[in-house]
């Protein structure tokens, strides 16, 4: 391995190797003895397979990940599933693919099935209303999509051009 570094465990049995720093490239492989890029782990874990917890409490971040391309083909982040399909991605212009390795708009999401591609639910309470708001540059030009809550009497604040549905699902546009 010109140079690599395998870390081992031992336990009533022989040694099992656990980790491998490769000489050559630099590649750390955990679980992996021939790691393919700059960190490899693999591993089979019937629970939460690989943890990153920040235990700052007052300004800690989380996971920041930084991707290498800049081209719109290339993603910053990718997940797939157990079988290889992916699943969702955020590509290096921005555009986020849910099942959709493609996407063409800044949240662009395939649901290829009769269940709904989004679904918005505003608190638990029955006197809870959920909306999308949608406005122009400077905020203006606002128009909400809402629902009410199935005890809600008013929607809110509505404006001349909102649309609603109001408990009895009945579709209203001011």
């Amino acid at each position: 391995d010109n140079g690599g570094i395998h870390f081992y465990t031992a336990g009533s049995s022989a040694a099992t190797r656990h980790m491998t720093l490769k000489g050559t490239s630099g590649y750390l492989g955990i679980g992996v003895d021939n790691p393919l890029s700059i960190i490899h782990a693999e591993g089979s874990e019937s629970g939460t397979g690989y943890r990153f917890i920040n235990t700052h409490t007052t300004s800690g971040f989380g996971v920041f990940i930084k991707g290498g391309g800049t081209t719109a083909d290339r993603y910053a982040l990718r997940v797939d599933d157990a079988a290889g399909n992916e699943r969702f991605r955020i590509n290096a212009n921005g555009k986020i693919g849910v099942n959709n390795n493609n996407p063409t708009a800044k949240l662009d999401i395939v649901e290829a099935t009769s269940i709904a591609a989004v679904k918005i639910k505003s608190g638990t309470s029955t006197n809870q209303n959920a909306s999308l708001t949608f406005s122009n540059d400077n905020g203006g030009g606002l128009m909400h999509l809402g629902v009410f809550g199935s005890s809600a009497t008013t929607y809110g604040a509505n404006e001349a051009n909102d649309g609603f549905i109001s408990s009895t699902q009945q579709l209203s546009i001011n």
